[in-house]
């Protein structure tokens, strides 16, 4: 395993290049990227362009001059000056002698004709611009003076290096004007890699000090010259070329040597390269901010954003303001530029320092931008590309000085309302989003699912039930699953079986699944039970016949008529008129009363016989007791002879004579007397005894009992009568005598079949679970025969339907047992159909559980939506007014703590230094130095420094500039060895960029390469950058709202196959709208024709009506094609076809020779002629126009076209399908413009 120091020193290595690739040590001009000034005089031009910072032109060779050896004017001078133009270039006049006006004008002359040396400075100019915007750095420069030599003594062949390189752009104002050549200001610089290279001989040139005399270059060529002196074979040539260079490398090279950096801080010991290098697999990084705690943890005083953040944006700001070294992922369209421009924002608050890398000029200039938008970039320091011109700098320095704050004003009361105004917004959220009971539905999602459910029942044009679930809140997700889970299985088994109220077996539950053995079983039942209903019936017609007892229809009259049939088993032959006197209507006191007599005097009989003799009954007891009593209670009775006769006639009446005493003769005499008295009345009654018991009545001599039994029956006899259940056949019957045995023999059958009847209804219920209210209506003992009948007739001829009922009884059983118990009733009613049971029962639960959440959340209780507008609008309004104080906060924060300097300041202290600086005119000093000199105070006056990986080492001293902060943006697109220098210069690092787009590649490396006639292959394979190693060894947060895209499925593709759907798009109401997005064309009858014409023409024609139509609906925006001639090309194949009319007012408008889509496409030719990389819209029209063959050689040059080199087909196939599949899949879509349409034709549709 290397180790740190190893790692350092291999990307230290890799910055090198020594070799003779490097145009800088072997220069050789090519033919698209070099144009040599002939005729010209060094130290001229360089007054011109830098002394003066003048403008000059290209002038052109005349025809006259051209040699006759050049066969065509535009290759003029492609080899380079001959020997004899090199021998004569160094004789030049010296700066006292007069000068032609050749020599001091404003023009470079060029041994390239007109049209040649356009084309030439066209393509420098597209070039070299299209780097400095890509990679934040210039290299085209004019190179003045060249120094032959060789590598070594013994060389055979000798190189060319340029001395002096003056950094230079290209501009034009329109389309057919002459390029202009101008300084863009930077350092002049001296060929350090050439400087380097010949140290290994010994040879130390001399750096190259801004001049301000036009005669210094001649004489640094002098001091040049004497430095070589002691090599005969070596030359100086003041030989000028504009060509492509680059020392980026080895700048950045020099700046990783260890010993360039202060004792105790080699990069080997600074901890961000320690973290990155050697990272601990141990080590575990903290939760840090969560997007969840803004609102609990953040107020709006708290906060410093100068633009809009999201909640992702915000956790990652927070992280960087706790001074967490963090990796962000920032996807396209995510809001990284402004996510940084607030980061900055917090971080200059607190009064920190920032670096922002990026090595593309574009994302320093958006975030420039950003921050010049909010008022902060007076704060900011551009060192980069075209901002590093040092009177510039010093500009800036001086403005941001001299600029007075302005105080921003008191605020207290308007954070105040927005904390407030917050609280009452994220209440109501909290309500609608805090999760409710058990199954953790929160309201707003409850609300959802009620919509959903009216919804379902709009459409189907049914009302919703409602139904109350009890104790919504304790229904678990498992519960609530398997409610939903037994509700369909329910719902699917009602679909079978409907309509359930006319179903045979409706109102049966049986308890389990029927089998066939059962049904078999149930079968046997239901016949054995309709067997014994006709036995039943039989019988009752039998005792209706035969005896008179009326016909019952219902079970609970059988039992009615077995009491009928009972109370004619004991009825006794009796006379009609008996039966029919009404006195038996009820029971008959006075009978009663008579037998009652009857009883007692038979009794009383008894009990005086057995004490007196037969003779008593003759005898005038009342008489004898009357005059006893009245003469026994004398007391001289004894002497009354009366009184002894008197008692020897009582006496004589006893059985036995014993003595008795006064009151046992009394009271026996008193018995004997109440028996002869009732016996009296019973004569008394004897028509009414004969009356109402006929024969059975014999006086004092009938048989209580007999009276009684007959007494009961008869009353038995005449209420059953009355109540009509014994017909007058009954009293026929019995009063003319029956057979009680075949009455006996009736009663034994209507029984027997009564209670089989019962055993086996009662098996069957139990078999069936039913209710036989459910069932018949009322109880089996009230249910006519005739409906007994039909049921079973009814169950017989369904027996085949019980069991897909029983299957319906188990689940509803099943749902019984679930929360969805309420709803079986109205299904099991009917009352519901299959496809309303689930959304009935979801909208039913969230009714319950919305009701508990009203009453126990005041802020969804007392909500009123206009109210609840207000509210939002009033925030929306603070919101955006709180970006503008921060703002101003911010900045006066920052003006206030800028550094004021006095006008007395010493000379040689930092602000002297500044102050000389900035009331120079002229010779300022260089940048580099400038930072070395007073950094410290440059930097609060300027806290934040934008600049990219090269300028860092270009401009800061390693031993002086120090930030807190390192903020990388487009981390993927800068190499490890790249950053590094950034990175030994802060103490925190934030690194931004996206994995997954493109890894930085070579693409534009052979642009300032030795290549002879630029035939080179691009690489594009995967480099591992900055972002990657980052990602290893610090926690990584990922930006997770797209904001870019109008449409989502701009980004859909991107979002699930690269961002795991992580990304996330804010609801628009433009999300249906037509006119944006991706659509898919199918063009069925499309075909490539090739072999002949190869091209696609219906396709073609399809795309030039697209584009039209595109233009008629949106004539301010681009359809997205991006090349000129393609799109001409598709509206010359529509026209040709018919499809568009070329007189077509739309195209050829009145007064107009240009059809406004040519006319447009016109407009916009400088953009079309630009081409790189980036825009890849034409390398996609590229591969459907040719059908993805990359064996098509009109595909190969074409690509070869767009990207500047010389494709291969092999290297067509891997330029063409990387491109498409890194840079189309991998996120940019979201680039492409609105409303871009897809036109896809058959062959690919297949495929």
């Amino acid at each position: 395993m290397q180790t740190i120091e190893e790692q350092l020193e291999a990307a230290r290595q890799s910055l090198l290049d020594l070799t003779m690739r490097n145009r800088l040590l072997n220069y050789r001009p090519t033919k698209l990227k070099t144009i040599r000034v002939v005729d010209e005089i060094p130290r001229e031009v360089y007054d011109i362009l830098v002394l003066q910072e003048g403008v000059m032109k290209f002038r052109p060779n005349s025809e006259e001059s051209l040699e006759n050896s050049i066969s065509s004017p535009s290759e003029i001078d492609e080899e380079g000056p001959t020997k004899a133009e090199w021998s004569g270039l160094w004789n030049l006049p010296s700066p006292e002698e007069p000068l032609e006006d050749r020599y001091t004008d404003h023009f470079l002359q060029t041994r390239l004709d007109g049209e040649g040396l356009q084309r030439r400075l066209f393509h420098i100019s597209q070039q070299s611009r299209m780097v400095l915007e890509e990679q934040g750095y210039t290299i085209l420069f004019l190179a003045i003076g060249y120094l032959e030599w060789f590598e070594s003594q013994a060389a055979q062949h000798s190189r060319r290096a340029p001395l002096i390189l003056v950094p230079v752009e290209l501009e034009r104002t329109r389309v057919r004007t002459a390029f202009k050549l101008r300084w863009t200001g930077e350092d002049v610089q001296s060929n350090i890699s050439l400087q380097a290279k010949l140290l290994e001989q010994g040879i130390d040139l001399p750096e190259f000090e801004t001049p301000e005399k036009k005669k210094d270059v001649d004489q640094y060529f002098q001091v040049i010259a004497e430095a070589i002196s002691d090599r005969s074979q070596w030359q100086i040539h003041n030989d000028i070329y504009l060509d492509f260079f680059s020392f980026a490398k080895f700048v950045m090279y020099k700046d990783l040597d260890p010993t360039a950096w202060p004792i105790g801080k080699s990069p080997a010991e600074h901890h961000l390269i320690q973290a990155i290098l050697s990272p601990n697999s141990q080590e575990s990084f903290p939760q840090g901010f969560s997007e969840d705690e803004v609102d609990q943890k953040l107020t709006a005083r708290d906060v410093h954003h100068v633009m809009d953040a999201d909640s992702s944006q915000i956790a990652v700001i927070e992280d960087v303001k706790a001074g967490r070294n963090l990796v962000v992922e920032g996807p396209p369209g995510t809001g990284k530029s402004q996510t940084i421009t607030n980061i900055i924002a917090e971080l200059l608050t607190m009064g920190k320092s920032v670096l922002f890398v990026s090595a593309k000029m574009a994302a320093l200039e958006v975030v420039k931008g950003r921050l010049d938008q909010t008022g902060l970039g007076d704060f900011c320091l551009e060192l980069h590309s075209r901002k590093t011109k040092k009177r510039e700098v010093l500009k800036e320095l001086e403005r941001t000085l001299f600029h007075p704050p302005t105080p921003p004003g008191l605020l207290d009361e308007q954070y105040d309302q927005i904390e407030v105004l917050k609280a009452d917004l994220n209440g109501y959220a909290r309500a609608l989003r805090e999760p409710l009971g058990e199954l953790q539905h929160s309201p707003f999602a409850l609300f959802c699912l009620k919509e959903k459910a009216q919804r379902h029942f709009q459409k189907v044009g049914r009302s919703m039930p409602r139904i109350k679930l009890p104790n919504p809140e304790s229904c678990t997700p498992k519960a609530w699953v398997a409610a939903l889970s037994k509700l369909t299985q329910l719902a699917d088994m009602v679909s079978l079986l409907r309509p359930l109220e006319n179903h045979p077996w409706r109102g049966c539950k049986p308890s389990r699944t029927v089998l066939p053995t059962d049904v078999e079983e149930i079968g046997a039942l239901l016949k054995e039970c309709k067997k014994q209903k006709e036995n039943l019936e039989n019988a009752l017609s039998r005792l209706h016949q035969q005896f008179g007892i009326q016909p019952v229809e219902i079970l609970a009259g059988v039992n009615q008529a077995l009491e009928a049939a009972n109370v004619m088993t004991d009825a006794v032959p009796v006379e009609r008129h008996v039966l029919m006197n009404e006195a038996w209507d009820q029971t008959n006191r006075n009978a009663e009363a008579l037998i009652q007599k009857a009883r007692d005097y038979q009794v009383q009989r008894s009990s005086m016989l057995s004490k007196f003799r037969e003779e008593i009954c003759n005898t005038d007891l009342a008489s004898l007791l009357r005059e006893y009593k009245s003469l026994s209670t004398s007391p001289f009775r004894i002497f009354n002879r009366r009184y002894r006769g008197l008692k020897r006639e009582i006496h004589a009446l006893y059985r036995e004579t014993p003595e008795r005493r006064r009151k046992e003769i009394v009271l026996d005499l008193a018995q004997a007397n109440q028996c002869v008295r009732i016996e009296g009345e019973l004569r008394e009654a004897e028509p009414d005894g004969h009356s109402w018991f006929v024969r059975l009545w014999e006086g004092g001599r009938s048989d209580s009992q007999r009276l009684h039994t007959f007494s009961k029956w008869v009353v038995s006899f005449r209420e059953a009568l009355s109540n009509g259940i014994l017909t007058d056949k009954a009293v026929q019957v019995i009063t003319q005598g029956f057979s009680k045995g075949v009455l006996q023999e009736v009663i034994a059958d209507l029984t027997t079949a009564g209670k089989t009847f019962l055993k086996r209804w009662n098996e069957l219920r139990e078999r069936l679970c039913f209710e036989d209210e459910t069932i018949l209506g009322s109880p089996i003992e009230q249910t006519s025969f005739s409906d007994m009948a039909m049921y079973i007739d009814r169950w017989l001829d369904n027996l085949a339907r019980i069991t897909r009922w029983s299957q319906f009884c188990s689940a509803r059983a099943s749902c019984l047992q679930s929360v969805a118990e309420p709803m079986v009733s109205i299904i099991s009613e009917g009352k519901l159909e299959p496809d309303d049971v689930i959304p009935c029962f979801e909208a039913s639960l969230a009714d319950s559980l919305l009701q508990i959440a009203f009453e126990s959340r005041p802020e969804l209780l007392n909500f009123i939506g206009e109210i609840h507008e207000h509210k939002i609008e009033r925030f929306r309004e603070l919101d955006r007014q709180s970006l503008e104080w921060n703002r101003h906060r911010v900045a006066f924060q920052l003006y206030q703590d800028c550094p004021r300097i006095p006008n007395g300041a010493s000379p040689g202290s930092e602000a002297g230094i500044i102050l000389g600086e900035i009331n120079k005119k002229r010779r300022h000093m260089p940048i580099r130095k400038l930072l070395s000199l007073a950094g410290g105070l440059i930097q609060r006056i300027k806290p934040c420094f934008m600049m990219s990986p090269l300028s860092i080492a270009q401009f800061l001293d390693p031993k002086t500039a120090q930030f807190d902060v390192i903020i990388f943006d487009e981390a993927s697109q800068v190499r490890p060895e790249d950053a590094l220098g950034a990175l030994l210069r802060g103490r925190q690092v934030v690194v931004m960029g996206d994995t997954k787009q493109l890894p930085p590649t070579s693409f534009f490396d052979h642009l300032i390469e030795d290549t002879e006639d630029e035939e080179t292959t691009t690489s594009i394979s995967d480099v591992e950058s900055i972002l990657h190693q980052c990602r290893r060894c610090f926690p990584t947060k990922m930006l997770r709202w797209h904001y870019r895209s109008r449409h989502e499925s701009l980004i859909a593709v991107s979002n699930q196959e690269f961002y795991d759907n992580n990304l996330l798009i804010y609801p628009s109401v433009t999300d249906h709208a037509t006119y944006l997005g991706l659509r898919f064309v199918h063009l069925p009858h499309a075909v490539y024709d090739r072999g002949r014409s190869s091209v696609n023409r219906k396709e073609a024609r399809a795309v030039a009506e697209a584009a039209v139509e595109h233009y008629k609906l949106f004539p301010d925006k681009s359809p997205g094609q991006r090349i000129k001639k393609a799109i001409e090309g598709g509206v010359a194949v529509a026209e040709a076809g018919g499809k568009i009319e070329r007189r077509n007012a739309f195209l050829w408008p009145t007064g107009n020779s240009t059809p406004p889509v040519r006319r447009r496409i016109g407009d916009l030719s400088p953009k079309i002629e630009m081409i790189c990389p980036e825009e890849i819209e034409e390398a996609i029209a590229l591969v459907l126009r040719h059908q993805f063959d990359t064996r098509s050689e009109d595909l190969v040059v074409q690509v070869s076209r767009l990207f500047g080199f010389k494709a291969t087909r092999d290297t067509t196939a891997k330029v063409i399908f990387h491109i498409v599949d890194q840079m189309i899949e991998k996120g940019r879509l979201d680039r492409l413009p609105n409303g871009m349409i897809h036109l896809i034709d058959s062959w690919r549709l297949r495929n």
